[in-house]
């Protein structure tokens, strides 16, 4: 009878980095805010359009990007510039696309020219802050330095003071003491003479008797 023969499919092939897109899109959100900003406020979108947008913008931006690469290694160049994104649209034929993306990098240069000069006007304001603060600090090291020594000029008048009424005290001693000596001497003098007064008066009775 007849055999039937059967084969095996072929495999499928395998992706490989080299042929294989990229799955990239941005966020739905995004592309939702973006779609609402456009339609008006009664039209509607399915939740299944909004991936489509998604998928299409993310297309969109890596085929924008392979044209804008090319004109960036015809410029011998390995950075993409706005200007290789603006040839890029234009090769790509979309000129309508040309002034409003001019116009948002004019505006966009603006604003980062904006933040940096607020970014150093504030770094300058708190230089200012700190060169001040740094200019007042010794002063107040020097009043607190002031205040901490006026303490031991009054303790050092006061020990002066008392150590000239110490001395002022002692001298009071000192002239009692001599004073005390002074009466003593006078007594001790006073009793000699009364003691040679007595010897004399006893020698002149004995000259008397034997006479």
């Amino acid at each position: 009878g007849n055999m039937e023969t059967t084969t095996d499919a072929a495999p499928a092939p395998r992706a490989t980095p080299e042929n294989k897109m990229p799955d990239f899109e941005p966020p739905q959100a995004c592309v939702q805010r973006i779609i609402k900003g456009v339609l008006p406020d009664n039209c509607q979108i399915t939740k299944e359009s909004k991936a489509a947008f998604s998928k299409a913008a993310g297309i969109f931006i890596i085929y924008l990007t392979t044209c804008a690469n090319d004109f960036c290694k015809e410029n011998k160049r390995s950075t993409i510039s706005s200007q290789d994104v603006l040839a890029a649209i234009k090769e790509l034929e979309f000129h309508e696309l040309v002034g409003p993306l001019e116009e948002f990098l004019v505006h966009y240069r603006k604003e980062l020219e904006t933040k940096k000069e607020n970014r150093a006007a504030t770094l300058a304001s708190a230089a200012e802050t700190d060169r001040e603060a740094m200019e007042t600090a010794p002063l107040s090291v020097s009043a607190a330095i002031e205040e901490e020594g006026s303490v031991p000029m009054a303790e050092e008048a006061s020990g002066e003071g008392g150590a000239a009424a110490a001395e002022g005290s002692n001298a009071d001693a000192g002239e009692a003491e001599s004073k005390v000596a002074g009466e003593t001497a006078s007594e001790v003098a006073i009793g000699g003479e009364a003691a040679q007064s007595t010897e004399t008066t006893e020698e002149s009775a004995m000259d008397v008797d034997e006479e």
